[in-house]
């Protein structure tokens, strides 16, 4: 729950489970979502994250062992992840 002082009360602020994604993960789930159904690469997540690459792969591990995310079939030396699902489709 959270305070909405302009109508003066208590908002539904989301479960449990979407109130952890917030912050950092939510965002990098968020950029990983809106490529959906495409894969991304770490490199190009931090960027449209505005993060370093170094902080987006241990979210990015985080949301797989969750089921957010997927690591897909390695490209090279390359790691590309897809979300488990699109933003359309319900965080």
């Amino acid at each position: 729950l959270s305070w909405d002082a302009a109508l003066c009360c208590w908002q539904y602020a989301g479960t449990t489970e979407e109130m952890e994604l917030q912050g950092r993960r939510g965002l990098v789930l968020s950029v990983l979502q809106g490529a959906y159904p495409e894969t991304m690469l770490a490199g190009d997540i931090a960027k449209d994250a505005q993060m370093h690459r170094e902080k987006v792969i241990p979210l990015l591990n985080d949301l797989v062992r969750e089921g957010h995310a997927t690591k897909e079939a390695k490209q090279g030396r390359e790691q590309p992840y897809r979300a488990t699902r699109g933003n359309s489709e319900g965080a």
